[in-house]
């Protein structure tokens, strides 16, 4: 077990102020407050997002964990939860040969810095599962990311309205914390 970071991705829209969210991960809650707040109204296709602030769990939450994000002051866009320990980059020679010292792979980026995706999307889900907005006021689903042939992947775009609470069942299902041995156990010479 290590302690993850996760990092909360989305995008608040206001003209009267900070926009406040309260979010609950695995039935605790892990943040309450203001985030960055763009002054202007929600596009009708939000296709900008940052990292608004991160919590911690731990490696061993997996599986298909309750997420909810209450919003008010404005509008919030909710695009995607992003974790370390989902991969690693170890080191390669000239020839494209992974590097071996004292036989062990050389580590340029080890899993607790390695942040990337938490679940594999598919035509069928980004990951967020059972996705309900309440209230809905409008449309509150955008795929923003085209493939080839119009088939759709990436990061569903969910707007949260101010005054709503986006639930979901988050799935995790990418956790690496080790790095494999080498299968060559003495450096090449």
């Amino acid at each position: 077990m290590a302690t993850r970071t996760i990092r909360f991705i989305g995008k608040a829209y206001s003209t009267e102020g900070d926009v406040s969210v309260v979010v609950n991960f695995n039935n605790i809650e892990v943040y309450s407050g203001t985030v960055i707040t763009e002054n202007s109204e929600c596009p009708s296709i939000p296709t900008e997002s940052e990292q608004l602030f991160t919590f911690t769990t731990s490696t061993d939450v997996t599986g298909s964990i309750p997420l909810t994000i209450a919003v008010t002051g404005g509008t919030f866009v909710f695009v995607n939860l992003l974790g370390n320990y989902t991969s690693y980059t170890l080191a390669t020679n000239e020839a494209g040969e992974r590097v071996v010292v004292d036989g062990a792979y050389v580590v340029e980026v080890a899993p607790v810095d390695a942040y990337g995706e938490l679940n594999n999307n598919n035509t069928e889900t980004d990951g967020k599962d059972d996705v309900v907005i309440d209230p809905d006021v409008g449309d509150g689903q955008i795929r923003r990311h085209l493939t080839g042939s119009n088939i759709v992947f990436g990061e569903w775009h969910w707007i949260v309205w101010d005054g709503s609470t986006l639930t979901c069942n988050f799935l995790i299902e990418n956790t690496i914390i080790d790095i494999p041995t080498s299968p060559n156990p003495t450096p090449a010479p």
